[in-house]
């Protein structure tokens, strides 16, 4: 890591050192999720997946326990409340103060920091690391951030009350600009709850006949790669829309995708036209509806639809209908899942279709064009404002640790308390080593680590390649884990859900 170029000049009392110089660096692991004395205990367990969409500074528990039994038969290691947890992987970047003594997956790099370094210091300090970590991590399918590498970031030391006063500053203006988001968050509710109900008592109490009626549901798209043909970056080809250009009432174009013009020779029935309606099949996103009036030769997915209306049907009165409430409902009654749902052509022809005149259509489309649009409005000006919320944050805390955020005068120098971190680290790691000695010896070995080739071998049923990780001999080297993955990916069958990838074996009779 060339660590001058993410240095710059700090106070006068204040130095640069590293994160193994202010604590103690403690990896995390988890127990064989196969015996089930290993887990529900009383000791928490934190995985990434834990801190997803968590806001709060410090965390207890997270959604599963070990044992005491899984803690001493697994990498997993104690650390202490005050201990900072950072995520190395998938993704890295997730910070959090340990609020009692816990355990955390391999998904951490934790730092238990020395008594002359505050923890939230380092928590504000840690949440600007993001980019600096992901620089320094490898790995080929994902990042991984390994204990040597996080070790070695750089670490703006400055005296102690100083760390005080900083954490106390950026508390104030952050609960500020936190309240601030929770109002805007909640306007943001507010206006989404305002449009269905319009939507909804627009459409509702109106009679209705099948959507296939009034509309010709044409058929669904194609996935490129089953023509043999691949993206491309030449605009003068095919649009290729997929679900994620589908939003609601309106395709979106912000990351274009293209396919060689040969692929509208072989997908004839699926090449769009102005003023057909796309609504999403399959997924998260389905149900949203959109009308399509670009001039490219476009063409869609397998994942949308293309529902071509009748003269007599507005489209856009289709797409606010097929965004409402109400058909929202019959696509909840009807979606199958499988890996994902999805919903079939007929069941987009059998939908419920409000039926009234061409000028009580346009009628009601523009009524929804001045509401939404100015529903829209507001609501990206309000995301505007949280965007500045987030980049004031960014601000706060690049002024804090600069030095710039409290005026604080102190005789006390950082170089001198580096040197007592040092001596509590030395006398905590000598501590630590007598406390090992003094246990006694486990009697049970911890579960044999096992080839890839090995696990699979044994295995009676497909596994994540997450517990294939947690249980191979890679012992937290990545890419010693995906060298050894595409040595025998041949023998491999992958099968990928919405969350995960299980692999197996192939069968050699088939």
């Amino acid at each position: 890591m060339k660590e001058q170029q993410e240095k710059y000049d700090l106070p006068e009392g204040w130095i640069w050192t590293t994160i193994d110089e202010i604590g103690i660096v403690v990896s995390g692991g988890t127990p064989s999720t196969k015996n089930k004395e290993f887990w529900a205990g009383d000791i928490s367990w934190i995985t990434p997946a834990d801190l997803s969409d968590y806001k709060e500074k410090s965390i207890a528990k997270g959604s599963r326990n070990l044992s005491q039994l899984g803690l001493d038969y697994s990498s997993a290691k104690l650390i202490p409340k005050g201990s900072v947890l950072f995520s190395s992987r998938a993704p890295i970047g997730y910070v959090v103060v340990a609020q009692n003594d816990l355990t955390t997956s391999q998904g951490f790099k934790n730092l238990i920091p020395m008594s002359q370094v505050d923890s939230e210091y380092t928590y504000y300090y840690f949440l600007t690391l993001k980019p600096l970590a992901e620089k320094v991590a490898s790995g080929t399918t994902f990042l991984e951030l390994s204990a040597k590498s996080f070790s070695k970031l750089p670490f703006p030391l400055c005296p102690l009350n100083e760390q005080k006063l900083i954490v106390s500053q950026i508390d104030l203006l952050f609960s500020k600009l936190d309240e601030a988001e929770k109002v805007l968050d909640q306007a943001l509710r507010d206006l989404e709850i305002y449009k269905q109900t319009l939507l909804k008592q627009t459409f509702e109490g109106k009679p209705t006949e099948l959507l296939g009626k009034n509309t010709k549901v044409i058929t669904k798209g194609a996935s490129p790669k089953w023509q043999g043909i691949n993206y491309t970056n030449d605009i003068t080809q095919v649009l290729f829309i997929t679900s994620e250009n589908v939003q609601v009432n309106t395709i979106e174009l912000t990351k274009p995708k293209y396919v060689d013009s040969l692929f509208n020779k072989k997908q004839k029935r699926s090449i769009l036209k102005k003023g057909d309606v796309l609504v999403n099949i399959v997924g998260a996103s389905i149900g949203r509806a959109a009308v399509f009036n670009l001039d490219f030769d476009s063409n869609i997915n397998q994942a949308v639809c293309l529902i071509r209306p009748k003269k007599t049907i507005n489209p856009k009165y289709v797409s606010y209908y097929l965004n409402s409430p109400i058909a929202y409902q019959f696509y909840k009654q009807r979606a199958v899942e499988v890996a994902r749902a999805n919903l079939s052509l007929k069941d987009i022809s059998e939908i419920p279709f409000p039926i009234c005149t061409v000028k009580e259509q346009l009628i009601i489309v523009n009524k929804l064009d001045v509401n939404c649009t100015l529903v829209d409005n507001l609501g990206k000006t309000i995301n505007n404002v949280l965007n500045e919320i987030v980049a004031l944050k960014h601000s706060i805390l690049k002024k804090a640790f600069e030095g710039r955020l409290v005026n604080y005068t102190s005789e006390e120098s950082a170089e001198s308390l580096l040197n007592d971190i040092q001596e509590e680290k030395r006398l905590y790691l000598k501590n630590q080593k007598e406390l090992n000695h003094s246990k006694p010896k486990q009697k049970k070995q911890m579960e044999e680590k096992k080839s890839i080739l090995e696990i699979l071998k044994d295995s009676n049923s497909p596994i994540s390649a997450q517990e294939l990780w947690e249980r191979s001999t890679s012992d937290g080297d990545i890419e010693r884990f995906y060298s050894e993955i595409k040595e025998i990916y041949h023998q491999i069958d992958e099968v990928k859900s919405t969350t995960e990838s299980l692999l197996s074996l192939k069968d050699e009779n088939k």
